[in-house]
This record gives C-alpha cells, structure tokens and sequence, in this order.
C-alpha cells in the first residue's frame, strides 16, 4: 500500500468492510468542531476562534471521535502531553496543517486521492473518500478544486453532515444527513427523506424496522453510503460516549 499522511486507508474497521462490495475508501480525520481550539489553548496557544462542525447540537459529546481507539486514553502520552491518544494527537496534526499551511494541506490531499486512486483500481476496486471522517467541512463550497479533483481521478466522494442540505440526486458529493436533536432538525429530516435522501440516525440497543414510516438499514454493514437504497433511515448503534448519551442525540430502538 502507497504511504498515506492525510487519508486512513483501510484502517477504520466498519469502513473496511467496503471491500465485500468493491470500495476502497479513504477516510480524512480531522479534529471535530472547537477540539482543534481546545487543544491551541490547553497548549498555551491563542485560539483561533474555528468550528469544523458549526452544526453540532447535542452530539459533541458524544462524538464518533470517541468511537473505537479514539476514545481510549494513553495515560503516558496523557502524562506529558495535551492529546488523550495518539489518534487525537494524529487528528491534531492534520488539522494544524489545515489551519496554518492551507495550500500545502490541499495540494496533500489532492495527491493523496490520486493515490487512492491508482490503488485501488490495482485491486480491482472502486475508489471513494470520506472527507468529513470527523469534522463537517462544506468541501464543495469552500475547497471545490478538490471535489473537481476527486472527479477528474474517478474517487467518489460521500459525506455525513447535519448541514440542512437539500437532497440532489447527482451531486458531487453523496449526502447522508445526520440527525441532531432540534424539531427544526427533525422537520428537515423528514422533508430530506420525502425528496429521496438518506438520514443517519444513532439509536440505543438494536435498530427498529421504521422510523416515522421509513425502512431503517443497518449502516454499520457497511459505510459506502452512496450504495444505500433511496429514502432510508441509515440506523447506526450507539459507540463510544454515545453509549451512555441522554440528550436525545442517541433514539431508542422502537419502531414509529
């Protein structure tokens, strides 16, 4: 495999499981809405005042940030440094460069999608990314040179966002919306799946079969949401600090 520095490459287990339907995904992980900031000021570092999910609600805290390795603390890195692990101290670095060399962090990224790409068609395979692994970033709107570039190369791009997107059915990127807590957020849920979009919805203990008259679909199968069937519920269980979540982010397991 071809050295990656921004993308995950076949390191993230639900999105490995692409490869029993022919996708390679690369996956960019950054820090998730004011973490990056967070850490700035913990390191006696000014803030720079970002949000790279500036339509988080209620799931901040439980974030799939801390989810799998992300969510386990390294007492002797946490001993000597600001960062819980090594994967956050990853995310960090990532995210600095985003920040303080953009045009280094893009000219990266673009190379690494040809990567991405060349390898995958090596294996046999389809080439897609997840540029929001963690964070929310509208790529199109403010990095459109690297959704053009991610065409050019044939890489597939699809995103979760809690974005109010309306549903296009041939946009560049593929949007799951994913559902935060809000009746305006539960109003546009509805109104995206009506127009044949997806919703991602976290629930507790088991999936239901329906949610507000809609088929749920298991959505930890697979991650290659673009292969999703029109009009669905993506149910997603409960991970990390999701699992003792009381907001209303995380819905209970009954059909409605």
């Amino acid at each position: 495999m071809p050295a990656f520095s921004l993308l995950t490459v076949d390191g993230n287990p639900k999105v490995s499981k692409g490869a029993s339907v022919g996708v390679l995904t690369g996956v960019l992980h950054l820090l998730p809405a004011t973490r990056y900031d967070d850490l700035r000021a913990a390191q006696g570092m000014q803030r720079l005042n970002v949000n790279l999910c500036p339509f988080a609600n209620e799931c901040k805290n439980p974030c799939l940030n801390t989810a799998g390795r992300g969510g386990i603390p390294q007492a002797a890195l946490a001993a000597r440094t600001v960062f819980l692990n090594n994967v956050e101290q990853g995310r960090y670095r990532r995210t600095d460069l985003y920040f303080t060399d953009r045009a280094s962090f893009l000219s990266r990224l673009i190379g690494e999608l040809g990567k991405l790409a060349d390898y995958a068609r090596k294996l046999g395979m389809e080439p897609a990314a997840r540029l929001n692994g963690t964070s929310d970033i509208h790529w199109a709107a403010r990095h459109p040179e690297v959704v053009r570039a991610a065409q050019r190369l044939g890489v597939r791009l699809y995103d979760y966002t809690k974005r109010p997107v309306k549903y296009v059915a041939d946009a560049p990127v593929h949007y799951t919306y994913s559902l935060d807590v809000g009746a305006e957020r539960e109003a546009h849920a509805l109104q995206y799946l009506a127009a044949g979009g997806n919703v991602a919805v976290v629930f507790r203990n088991g999936l239901p079969a329906t949610w507000n008259g809609y088929p749920v679909v298991d959505g930890d199968v697979t991650d290659v949401r673009y292969m999703d069937p029109r009009g669905v519920v993506v149910g997603l269980k409960a991970k990390g600090k999701a699992l003792t979540d009381m907001s209303g982010f995380v819905r209970p397991s009954v059909n409605t």
